[in-house]
């Protein structure tokens, strides 16, 4: 960020300065809004759940309304990746941590429904490589307005089972 080639003076900006263009929803509204999965069903390496947001934040920069931002949407897709992941290795629940090492999300619609959302993850691959389980799968978010959100995630979990291959 410091270009000693430029002749042009840098200008600082506070939090005075910055406060107009913020956006209230990562500033506050964000943290007020909480999500529920509802059944989800898995059947090999296919995953489908509905997504309800409780206490949905609403812009008031937005005309459309609610939007699902791709933040929550991360969220709720990362924790589906584990319930996965954590189902085939038989575990009973959350034991450690575990980490997305990689996300890539594509937008074609907005979501606008805050209640039934669809989720639908197919698992891309899996495998158990000394002692840390992998996964990559792929999501399709969707409602009944049309919107449309593609997310990719790679996780890793660290587990005592041994190397495992699952699809390639």
């Amino acid at each position: 960020m410091n270009d000693k080639s430029s002749s042009e003076v840098p200008i600082i900006f506070g939090h005075e300065d910055l406060a107009p263009y913020q956006s209230a929803y990562l500033h506050g509204g964000r943290q007020q809004e909480h999500w529920e999965l509802n059944a989800v069903r898995i059947c090999g390496d296919f995953l489908e759940t509905s997504v309800n947001i409780i206490n949905p934040y609403t812009s008031t920069t937005d005309e459309g309304g609610f939007h699902l931002s791709i933040f929550c949407a991360q969220e709720f897709c990362t924790e589906l990746i584990l319930f996965w992941v954590f189902k085939k290795l038989g575990l009973p629940g959350k034991a450690q941590e575990a980490w997305m090492r990689k996300c890539s999300c594509k937008i074609t619609g907005p979501i606008r429904s805050h209640l039934g959302i669809n989720v639908a993850m197919t698992c891309k691959r899996f495998r158990i490589i000394n002692g840390m389980a992998y996964a990559h799968a792929l999501f399709t978010i969707s409602d009944a307005t049309g919107g449309l959100f593609i997310v990719e995630l790679h996780g890793g979990y660290r587990t005592e089972i041994s190397n495992v291959r699952g699809p390639a």
